[in-house]
This record gives C-alpha cells, sequence and structure tokens, in this order.
C-alpha cells in the first residue's frame, strides 16, 4: 500500500458549503446531499500543479482561544490558465479550497477553506509562473458575518444550543455543525451587533470548552464535559525505541506561560469572582488571569470556572511542547496518527534517556501542522495539558479520590 495520496482542490465558487455540485450524470452529485449548482461549480483538481502545502490549526497554548486554521499552496503553472488576466479559471478571492489525503481506501480532509490571496511570481525567461495562495477556514466567514439578534435566544438556554442560534442567525448550513450541548447555562441575547466567531468565541470561554473549524469544514465545538474526558480516552502511544509509533522529533517544556494563580472571572452583569493560590503565589510570584463580559447566568457559576481554572493553572508542569512524526514512508499506523489524530485526541509520548530515565506524558493535541511536498509528509502536533480537569469516574488516572480535581 502507497503512502498517503494528497488531493488538492480549488473549487471556483463561494458559499460556505463544501457540498458536491449537483450535476446530472455525475456520481458525486447525490440528492439529498449535493448543492445545487452547475458543472462549473465542480472542485478541480490541482494536485499535481502543488509543489507544496503547510496546514496550520489549532492554538499555541490552552490559555488562548483556537485560531483561524491557514493553508499555504504553491502551485506551478505551466500552460498560462490560472493566468489572472486571460487564463482559464475565474480568479477571485474566497474560493473554496480543499486539502484531502487518501490512504487504505480512505479519503481524509486536512483542511477546507477560502483562498484570501493569489500571488504571482513571475521571473525572466521562465515558462512558467509560480503562484502563492493563502487560504483560510471557515473563521474568516465567521469573522465577517455580522448580526444583532438571533430567535429566541432566552435566558437558560445551554452554550450549544445558543451557538447554534448564531450560526442560524449567518444562514450558516446546518450540515456543516458538531455541536455538543453545553454544560453551562446562559443569559438572554443582548441583541448587540457582533461578528458571529467573535459570538462563537465567547460562548467558548463561558462553557470553558473549546470551538474551531474541522478539516472538513464543520464548525465543533466541544463541552466543558467533553474536554474533560478527552484525556482518558484511549490514547495514541508514541516512543523513541521501537515499541509503538517512532517520532522524528520531540520538544519537551516547562516553563511559566501556562501558569496561573489569581484567577478573575466576571459574567454580563455580575460581579468579579477571584481567587488564588498563596503557595503558588510565594513559589512563583503572581502571575494573573482575567475573564470578563462571560455569559454565565449566575456569579456562582463565574466563582466554579475561577476555582477550576485555578487548580489546574496554579503548579507548572512538564509538557510535550510538539512532537514531529514522518509519514511519507509507507507505515500504518504513523500514516493513522498523521491523518486521524485531531484536538483534543489524547496521545502518551515516552522519551528513552541513556542512564535508563524515562519520561511519560499524556496530554491531548491543541495544534496540528502538515507540510507536504510531491516527496515528503511531515505532521507536527502541539499538547499542552487540559485547561480544566476534572474528575472522571473509573478512571485510572483521572478518577483518584483525593488526588483527581473535582470540577463543576
Amino acid at each position: 500500500m502507497p503512502a498517503p495520496t494528497v488531493e488538492v482542490t480549488i473549487r471556483f465558487a463561494g458559499g460556505p458549503s463544501f457540498g458536491n455540485a449537483l450535476v446530472l450524470g455525475d456520481p458525486l452529485g447525490k440528492l439529498g446531499e449535493a448543492v445545487l449548482g452547475t458543472s462549473s461549480n465542480l472542485p478541480i483538481d490541482f494536485s499535481n500543479k502543488t509543489r507544496k502545502a503547510v496546514i496550520r490549526r489549532g492554538r499555541t497554548r490552552v490559555l488562548d482561544k483556537f485560531e483561524a486554521g491557514s493553508c499555504s499552496l504553491e502551485i506551478v503553472d505551466t500552460d498560462g490558465s490560472l493566468d489572472p488576466t486571460g487564463g482559464t479559471y475565474d480568479i477571485k478571492p474566497l474560493h473554496q479550497v480543499r486539502v484531502s489525503a487518501t490512504y487504505g481506501g480512505s479519503e481524509r480532509f486536512l483542511f477546507s477553506g477560502y483562498i484570501v490571496s493569489w500571488t504571482y511570481n513571475f521571473k525572466k525567461g521562465a515558462s512558467a509562473a509560480w503562484i502563492n495562495l493563502e487560504c483560510m477556514d471557515g473563521f474568516r466567514l465567521l469573522n465577517l458575518a455580522k448580526f444583532t439578534s438571533v430567535v429566541s435566544g432566552t435566558a437558560g438556554e445551554t452554550t450549544g444550543t445558543r451557538l447554534g442560534k448564531v450560526l442560524d442567525a449567518i444562514s450558516f448550513p446546518a450540515t456543516q455543525r458538531d455541536i455538543d450541548t453545553g454544560d453551562t447555562t446562559v443569559q438572554a441575547d443582548a441583541g448587540t451587533e457582533r461578528n458571529a466567531l467573535d459570538a462563537a468565541q465567547l460562548l467558548a470561554e463561558t462553557e470553558l470548552g473549546g470551538v474551531y473549524m474541522t478539516g472538513e469544514g464543520d464548525v465543533k465545538f466541544v463541552s466543558r464535559s467533553e474536554a474533560i474526558k478527552a484525556l482518558d480516552g484511549t490514547a495514541t502511544v508514541f516512543d523513541d525505541d521501537g515499541t509503538d509509533i517512532a517520532y522524528e522529533e520531540i520538544a519537551l517544556q516547562i516553563d511559566e506561560r501556562l501558569l496561573r494563580n489569581k484567577i478573575s472571572v466576571t459574567r454580563s452583569g455580575g460581579s468579579a469572582q477571584t481567587v488564588s493560590d498563596s503557595t503558588s503565589i510565594t513559589n512563583y510570584f503572581e502571575r494573573n488571569m482575567s475573564r470578563s463580559g462571560l455569559l454565565m447566568q449566575t456569579d456562582a457559576d463565574a466563582l466554579s470556572q475561577a476555582n477550576s481554572i485555578l487548580a489546574a493553572r496554579k503548579d507548572p508542569d512538564l509538557r510535550v511542547q510538539q512532537l514531529t512524526i514522518d509519514s511519507t514512508e509507507d507505515n500504518a499506523t504513523r500514516i493513522a496518527a498523521a491523518l486521524d489524530l485531531d484536538f483534543y485526541s489524547p496521545i502518551t509520548v515516552n522519551r528513552s534517556y541513556p542512564n535508563g530515565n524515562r519520561t511519560t506524558k499524556t496530554l491531548t493535541v491543541q495544534g496540528i501542522q502538515h507540510t507536504i511536498t510531491p516527496a515528503t509528509f511531515k505532521t507536527t502536533f502541539t499538547t499542552t495539558e487540559p485547561l480544566v480537569a476534572g474528575f472522571i469516574l473509573g478512571s485510572s488516572a483521572n478518577g483518584i479520590l483525593g488526588t483527581s480535581v473535582l470540577a463543576y
């Protein structure tokens, strides 16, 4: 079986939906699944013209919001079809781009997004043009879409329910959503003008969960309870002794950037709920974190969030800053890890030392970068401890009375 087959397609059409165009006679244009359109809206394969693809998704630190996913493509144009003045295609921004990898008969989408810019590089005497495409995922559309109010945005709805109504307000396709119900109830919608991305990220902060775009182009909302349980899932194991999946390199890090020992959380219309840990402050100086304007209904919920963050963040810990694997060669387990691991996927990393010591860390994926050329396929994962930990009944690692943290 060969290594992953990468496909890069551009659909010279706009809109948020990545569904296939409904074209009579096209086997992919299925009733009930396809998008109304013409053959001009079918995705065009530019795989053979693509010389490099770099995909970045996720967040750099767990205290940050998930950022817009990006994809940089380097394409060579030898026939003038991509000439912006007289080529074959309608060259405009926000056309749809997808990058997928097929292995073992299964296709996985690594990136689905929209072209932000086309940059043409012409060299004297050269017979081809080099084109750099900068692309962003659906966060770009959410950032551009403004709304004022949501239908029936009443108090007492869960964060997930409210997010669904925000997406309804901007007519984001219902088929491109994967939204947990959420564990926190929110206030009535304020009815102020804002963009959908800010609204979605505020709900994720209120929930103490996460919101991001998947490789398929769907909005994914992860509740607090699901984020907590993720660390106790079946971990993909990497090591350097040939026992499990081999990695190219790892970077272990312990620093103060994730350390927080004085937390203040304020809901909209509420009072600041501030908690601190004196021992941590004595050892590491005061490390503040402030969250305000959140949408939970009560100050008690705000206080619970502050206590949860403090419990998880008052002491520094060793983490795997990043781990790189090479999927260029045919190795089923390594390729599966590169293509299937996503945010909140648990991974265990083992590092052996010459003196016989061994470091073992189990963390969750929070960032992914794929660097792909016709000859190479490398993936780098960034990881971190959870922003909020919780007691998981029956867990050997996170269900220890007197040790594991109780979440709200």
